[in-house]
């Protein structure tokens, strides 16, 4: 990926519902500095008509500085290949028991901007990404200033985090569907 700084292009792969919140996706870029250049591209099945109206209102509100796509839904097997187009996964979810679309993207090399209402943690001192407080608008405003903002020797740190991060976990979960099949097999 290149990544020229002040500019960063941003992915949501989720369905469009209300927990997933899209909506706070767009609302803190809406806030963001007109020195950075943020684009935020949309993949996933609409659930709720409503929300997806919402969504479009507020995208058609969005300073100059800001492109928001909705792309739709997307076929599993293209997923590895449209994250490694992107910088940053954003995805402001109110509630994930694991997150599979975060794994994939930490495993793309695409750090992430999640909500801390995840499993996972403490991702700013791991440089894979950041949970973040969906409280704290002015933080999330911050991260996105700090993740546009990143030259490329940087954002390759971040990437490269990303992905060994991403190594551990899935390394965690086949030695625990191995045990699985082990008990299993008794």
């Amino acid at each position: 990926r290149i990544k020229n700084p002040n500019h960063v292009k941003l992915v949501y792969l989720g369905r469009i519902s209300e927990v997933k919140n899209l909506l706070q996706c767009i609302s803190t870029l809406k806030l963001t500095n007109s020195q950075y250049q943020f684009s935020l591209d949309v993949y996933g099945p609409e659930e709720n008509p409503e929300y997806l109206e919402t969504c479009k209102n507020e995208i058609a509100t969005l300073p100059e500085h800001v492109s928001v796509q909705l792309k739709g839904g997307v076929e599993n097997a293209l997923i590895n290949g449209i994250l490694s187009e992107y910088h940053f996964l954003f995805l402001l979810t109110l509630n994930e028991n694991f997150g599979h679309a975060i794994v994939e993207g930490l495993t793309a090399g695409c750090p992430v901007i999640i909500s801390d209402k995840t499993p996972w943690r403490n991702l700013e001192e791991k440089k894979c990404g950041w949970d973040l407080s969906l409280s704290d608008d002015n933080k999330i405003i911050d991260t996105l200033h700090f993740a546009a903002s990143l030259n490329q020797e940087t954002y390759d740190i971040w990437s490269e985090s990303a992905y060994h991060f991403a190594s551990g976990i899935n390394e965690n979960k086949k030695a625990i569907d191995d045990h699985i099949r082990m008990f299993e097999s008794l």
